[in-house]
C-alpha cells in the first residue's frame, strides 16, 4: 500500500486551524482519554466472551441496557453502519409493498433507500417554509393531521426532527398520540438530536414522545467513531428480536468492537457529565452569536420559531445571497475555517464543547474579514437558490420498480421526461431533488448543473434513467 494515498487526509488536518463540523469527537481529539488509550485491545471479535452483536445475552445486552436507561426508551440497541442503518431496519421491519407512508419532501436520503427496500409508496408533502430564514420547517401537529385526514389508508409517518439547521418539533407527543390512535406507526429520524437529551430540550425528543423508533447518532454530536448510532423502539408490539433480524439485513455480520467500545466510552462519558458538557457548548455557541451581533451578521434565532425549538450547539449565518454565502465560504476554507455545510444563502457551523473559545474569537473575525471580500467583488454568478417548486408532485413508478428498473446512461442535458432510476441528491445536507421513480424535469436539470455542491446519483454529467 502506498501512503502517499492517504495525504489528502494529512493536508486537510494541516491546513485546518478551525474546525466546525462533524464528528462530535472533534477529529479525535475529543475521543474518550481511556479508550484511545486502549484502542488496541478493541480491536476484537465475536469470540467467546465477547458476546455476539447480533443475539445479544452478555456483555453487549447489558450495556445496551445502560443505553436505554440513559436515553429513557424501552429498548434500545447500538448501531454499528451508523444511523442510516437504524432507519433502514425500522423501515424494512414496519413496511411492505401494500403500505402507504407519509414523508417530507426534504427527508434525508437514507428514508428514499428504506422505500426500496421494504417496497413502500411514499406520500410527500411539502413541508412550510420560515419567510425570514428561508428555510423548510418540520411539519406541525395541524399539518400532519390534514395529510392523515385526506388518505385513510397511510400505513406510517417518518419525521426528521431536529432538521440539518438544528429547528426541531416541539408537539412531537401530540403527533404520537394521533397516530397511535389511527393505528400509525411513527419513526423519527433524530440523527442530529441525541446531544439534546442533556439539555432542557429533552421534554421534545422522541423518546419522551412515545415514537415508535428514534434513531439517534452517536458520532455526529456526541464523541464516539464515525459510523456509530443508536435506535430506540418504544412500543410494546415491536419484538426486539425479530428488530435485530432487520438491522442484521443492512449490518457487517462482523461488527467493529472499536465501534462498540468508543460508544460504550462515549455512554459512560455523557451519563455521568452530559450536562456539563453541553452546559459548556451552548456557553461556547452563545459567544460566537454575541461576536456575530458585534459584526451584525445574521443568524437564524430560535425565538424567531414560533412552534419550533432550535438547538443551541448549531449556528447557522445568513446572507442576502447564495452568491454571497459562496464566496464567503470559500474565503473561509482559505481561510483554514471549515464549517459543517453551506446550502443556498446559509452556512452551518456545528458548535464543539471542546473548541478554544480564541478559536471562535478568530473565526467570528474571519467571517467578517471573508463577508468583506465577498462583497468587494463583483457578483456574477447566478443565484442558487433550493427551491422546493421544482420537485416532482408525483411518481410515474414505484421507488423499489425505478431502482431495480432496468437502466441505461445518457448525458444530464437529455434526461428532461424520463424516469429516475437513482436518488439524485445535493451533499450536503443529503436532501433528495428526485427519487427513483419519479419523472425528471428541465428545472432540476438546471439546478443540477448550476449547483456548486456534490451531487450524489449524477457523474461526469451522466444519469441512469429507466430504458424505454
Amino acid at each position: 500500500m502506498n501512503i502517499k494515498n492517504l495525504e489528502e487526509i494529512y493536508k486537510y488536518n494541516k491546513r485546518t486551524k478551525f474546525k466546525f463540523h462533524m464528528p462530535g469527537n472533534f477529529g479525535g481529539e475529543n475521543l474518550p482519554y481511556g479508550f484511545v488509550k486502549n484502542m488496541p485491545f478493541f480491536e476484537t471479535t465475536e469470540i467467546h466472551g465477547m458476546d455476539d452483536y447480533h443475539a445479544p445475552d452478555g456483555i453487549i445486552k447489558k450495556a445496551e441496557r445502560e443505553l436505554s436507561t440513559v436515553f429513557g426508551s424501552k429498548n434500545s440497541i447500538f448501531l454499528v453502519n451508523g444511523s442510516t442503518s437504524g432507519v433502514l431496519a425500522a423501515m424494512s421491519y414496519f413496511f411492505n409493498e401494500k403500505d402507504k407512508v407519509l414523508i417530507t419532501r426534504d427527508c434525508h436520503k437514507s428514508v428514499q433507500y428504506g422505500l426500496v427496500i421494504s417496497g413502500a409508496k411514499p406520500i410527500y408533502f411539502l413541508n412550510s417554509r420560515n419567510r425570514e430564514y428561508g428555510i423548510l420547517l418540520p411539519p406541525t401537529y395541524s399539518e400532519i393531521l390534514h395529510e392523515l385526514n385526506k388518505d385513510n389508508h397511510i400505513k406510517g409517518v417518518i419525521l426528521t426532527s431536529p432538521n440539518y439547521y438544528g429547528v426541531g418539533i416541539k408537539e412531537l407527543e401530540k403527533i404520537s398520540d394521533l397516530c397511535v390512535s389511527r393505528g400509525i406507526k411513527i419513526i423519527l429520524d433524530e440523527a442530529h438530536g441525541s446531544h439534546l437529551n442533556f439539555t432542557r430540550f429533552k421534554k421534545y425528543l422522541g423518546n419522551n414522545g412515545n415514537i415508535d423508533i428514534v434513531v439517534n447518532s452517536f458520532h455526529k454530536n456526541l464523541n464516539a467513531l464515525t459510523q456509530t448510532a443508536m435506535v430506540h423502539l418504544n412500543s410494546e408490539e415491536i419484538s426486539v428480536n425479530d428488530f435485530r433480524r432487520h438491522i442484521s439485513l443492512v449490518t457487517t455480520s462482523s461488527p467493529s468492537y472499536l465501534l462498540l467500545s468508543s460508544m460504550q466510552y462515549s455512554l459512560s462519558r455523557y451519563k455521568n457529565k452530559g450536562k456539563e458538557i453541553l452546559n459548556k457548548t451552548e456557553k461556547k455557541a452563545k459567544y460566537m452569536k454575541d461576536l456575530l451581533d458585534k459584526y451584525k451578521i445574521m443568524y437564524i434565532e430560535g425565538k424567531n420559531l414560533r412552534g419550533y425549538y432550535l438547538d443551541p450547539t448549531k449556528v447557522t449565518i445568513m446572507f442576502e445571497k447564495s452568491a454571497i454565502a459562496q464566496r464567503v465560504y470559500k474565503n473561509l476554507i482559505l481561510f483554514g475555517v471549515y464549517p459543517e455545510l453551506i446550502l443556498d444563502n446559509k452556512i452551518v457551523f456545528f458548535i464543539n464543547s471542546e473548541i478554544k473559545i480564541e478559536y471562535i474569537r478568530k473565526t467570528a473575525r474571519l467571517i467578517n474579514i471573508a463577508i468583506k471580500r465577498a462583497l468587494i467583488c463583483r457578483l456574477d454568478e447566478q443565484d442558487e437558490k433550493f427551491a422546493t417548486s421544482i420537485l416532482p408532485k408525483s411518481s410515474a413508478i414505484s421507488p423499489r420498480q425505478g431502482f431495480y428498473s432496468i437502466k441505461e446512461k445518457i448525458p444530464i442535458e437529455q434526461s428532461v421526461g424520463r424516469v429516475a432510476t437513482d436518488i439524485i441528491t445535493p451533499y450536503p445536507p443529503g436532501i433528495p431533488l428526485i427519487m427513483p421513480g419519479e419523472e425528471i424535469t428541465k428545472e432540476i436539470v438546471d439546478y443540477v448543473k448550476n449547483t456548486s455542491s456534490s451531487v450524489h446519483g449524477v457523474k461526469n454529467g451522466i444519469i441512469e434513467v429507466v430504458r424505454e
